[in-house]
């Protein structure tokens, strides 16, 4: 395929095929990448939500885990004795009773990270942990990382009443999510917390952001940025039914928590329009469009110019390079077609001429041809009369002259409407016309007369014939009007001759004209019996048995007396030979005047047919006895109807016919038949014989063809055969 584009057009082919590829191409990545990026959504969502919903379940999990050992605590029988004892040994009693309860609870639990205080907002009583009890101050700055006024806020809430409150606490690097819930004990007031570390609660890693929220408002977080905490509660508060809210450009998902008031909104911070994801799912899909639309473009602009490049290749004259314009030379060859065509309209016109020529040349000869549309049609209540017209002039008279009058006919018959127009010589042309009388004939034709000016000694004669209905009859008409023509100069004077007028010279001479004595010779030489109905056409138009005159019956009888002497000279034979007795023909001459002298005559040429057939077929049997000899004499040869037809010195085809018309088969299965009784004869003189040898010995070029042959003669193999004579 050519990569390179050649030519002003095949350029913009190339670019506009390209410029929808393109187009095409970006409209489809853009639908392509529009639905990729909705099912990479719909996806990441899915596996969001998946993620969301596994981290809330173990959140849920661990935290009400979390908080059964802190309702153990808050519960355990020795926590009243503990807040009530002032002082003494039973106060540390208790105490130590609680401190392991707290560390059992502590240490029973290994997926969530925590811990649990106790602590009576009375300052001067030592606040309760997992491993030791430490004093109020202390323990709250070291622990919680709380400062003494946050602390007293904090006791001082409640105390007014509060029963308790989560918030968030950072503690060194760590943070950390603290519930605080309060007890009375004989209005002695304790505060449990419940100190759970936020990456043990809450898994989600650093590409989510997270809030914890209840009904006062968010109390921890991850990582809140520039969001507003406040802001984005508000939103939740209105939301809070939705299982999504849009905060900022902000998607937060949510997810409450069963059987506390604790919600988590969680959003997905993390990039996923990487170079990667670009690189993969755009740029690398684009690319690949571009490439289709370049590669698309080539190929589909090559096939829509492939017949102009064709056609350009064509033309020697034009070099396909990047500087021509294909159009601007389509038209300068167009203009050249257009040329053609005129020239190429005129020789169909010129055809049509000829072809219109030859089916009036057909009407007049008889001849009929089912592919002419003209004997398709109906005719049967058309009248025609033929017309010979023939121009005669002097020594200087020539063809020239004579085609300047044909001219002429050929310009009446366009411009007349039911006249048709043949050449037939050099001097003479016919009209067929279409007429129902011969006046309207003589009508049609007087204005050509007229027109017709013939200077000097020239003169034109037109035989007119009668009128017939049907295109059958025009043959007919034709030879009537060809007898008139040979009456022309008995009637200088006239131009327009009929058959009204040779028939009161016509009993005076005899009707003989020496083409049909020629057509009499020549079937006769060739021993076909059309010979006899040609001197029976004689005897009837010279109406010898009634109105002929006594003169022209007795010249009558003297030519066709001549004419038998042509034929036997013709034939190289004497009247002994053909006749088998003497005869003496001038002897008829004296019964010119008996009927039974036209009997002799006809029997005479009857028996010159029979002999002439009789020669004929003793001279085809002598030649095929030759072609039989020739197969005998060279049948081992690889011969042919040809090499047989160069031997008998006569045509292929002729040959072909002659020896099936002797033979009764054609040459080919002849031969075959007569290599087959060979080969049999030679089976039984040489048993031990090879049959590719046989093969060859007979003139088989191939053993397969042979046996093929052998089979189909004898019915079953060579082989077969010989084992067959071997057991007789």
């Amino acid at each position: 395929m050519r990569i390179i584009v050649k030519g002003k057009y095949e350029k913009r082919v190339y670019q506009i095929f390209f410029a929808i590829f393109i187009f095409i191409s970006f409209m489809f990545i853009g639908v392509f990448s529009y639905n990729l990026f909705r099912q990479d959504k719909r996806d990441q969502e899915n596996m969001l939500l998946q993620t969301f919903e596994a981290n809330r379940s173990n959140s849920q999990l661990r935290l009400e885990i979390a908080m059964n050992e802190f309702e153990n605590v808050v519960n355990h029988e020795y926590l009243r004795s503990y807040v009530t004892e002032d002082e003494g040994s039973l106060m540390y009693f208790y105490a130590i009773k609680l401190q392991q309860e707290l560390q059992k609870a502590v240490s029973r639990v290994n997926n969530i990270s925590f811990d649990i205080y106790i602590t009576p907002v009375d300052t001067e009583k030592p606040v309760l942990t997992s491993t030791s009890s430490e004093q109020s101050g202390q323990f709250f700055e070291t622990t919680l990382a709380m400062s003494e006024q946050e602390r007293d806020q904090l006791f001082y809430e409640f105390v007014q009443g509060r029963k308790e409150k989560v918030m968030m606490q950072q503690v060194e690097d760590e943070q950390y999510i603290m519930y605080v819930s309060r007890r009375a004990f004989e209005e002695k007031t304790v505060l449990f917390f419940l100190v759970i570390n936020t990456e043990s609660l809450i898994t989600l890693g650093e590409e989510y952001t997270w809030f914890l929220c209840n009904d006062e408002g968010i109390f921890a977080w991850n990582q809140a940025g520039n969001i507003d905490r406040e802001g984005l509660y508000q939103r939740f508060s209105e939301q809070s039914q939705q299982e999504r809210i849009v905060y900022e450009n902000h998607e937060f998902f949510v997810y409450p928590y069963a059987n506390i008031d604790w919600t988590i909104l969680a959003e997905d911070t993390s990039d996923n329009n990487n170079f990667e994801y670009v690189l993969i799912r755009m740029l690398l899909p684009s690319l690949f469009m571009v490439f289709v639309a370049i590669v698309g473009a080539i190929i589909f602009s090559r096939l829509l110019y492939r017949p102009i490049y064709d056609l350009m290749t064509e033309l020697d004259s034009v070099k396909h390079n990047s500087k021509y314009d294909e159009i601007k030379i389509l038209h300068t060859k167009a203009s050249e077609v257009k040329d053609l065509n005129i020239q190429l309209r005129s020789a169909i016109n010129e055809r049509d001429r000829l072809m219109e020529h030859k089916i009036n040349r057909d009407l007049l000869f008889g001849v009929k041809d089912k592919k002419s549309q003209l004997y398709n049609q109906k005719a049967e209540d058309k009248s025609f009369a033929v017309v010979l017209i023939e121009f005669i002039g002097n020594e200087q008279f020539g063809d020239q002259e004579v085609q300047i009058y044909k001219n002429e006919i050929v310009e009446f018959v366009q411009n007349s409407h039911g006249v048709r127009f043949a050449n037939l010589s050099t001097g003479i042309c016919a009209l067929i016309v279409e007429a129902r009388t011969l006046d309207k004939v003589k009508k049609k034709l007087q204005p050509l007369i007229n027109n017709i000016y013939l200077e000097g000694e020239t003169r034109m004669f037109a035989a007119i014939s009668d009128v017939r209905v049907g295109f059958e009859s025009i043959k007919e008409s034709y030879e009537e009007s060809q007898k008139i023509l040979e009456y022309r100069f008995l009637y200088r004077t006239q131009v327009m001759l009929t058959m009204d007028m040779i028939r009161k010279k016509d009993k005076k001479v005899h009707y003989y004209p020496l083409n049909l004595e020629n057509q009499l010779i020549h079937q006769v030489v060739l021993g076909d019996e059309q010979a006899l109905t040609i001197y029976d056409h004689i005897l009837e138009e010279n109406d010898v048995y009634r109105s002929l005159e006594l003169d022209a019956r007795k010249s009558l009888v003297l030519v066709l007396i001549g004419t038998l002497q042509r034929i036997i000279q013709e034939l190289k034979v004497t009247p002994e030979e053909v006749f088998e007795k003497k005869i003496d023909f001038w002897s008829l001459a004296d019964k010119w005047n008996q009927d039974e002298v036209f009997n002799i005559l006809r029997n005479s040429i009857d028996w010159l047919c029979l002999y002439v057939r009789d020669q004929s077929q003793k001279e085809e049997s002598q030649l095929g006895q030759e072609m039989l000899r020739f197969i005998e004499e060279n049948y081992q040869e690889d011969i042919m109807l040809i090499d047989l037809a160069e031997r008998m010195n006569i045509s292929e085809k002729y040959c072909g016919i002659l020896f099936k018309k002797e033979t009764g088969e054609n040459f080919k299965a002849h031969l075959n038949q007569y290599r087959i009784r060979k080969a049999v004869n030679i089976l039984h003189t040489k048993k031990e014989i090879k049959v590719a040898t046989l093969a060859k010995e007979v003139g088989f070029n191939s053993a397969n063809t042979f046996i093929r042959v052998f089979s189909k003669t004898m019915g079953m193999t060579p082989k077969q055969y010989k084992d067959r004579i071997d057991e007789q």
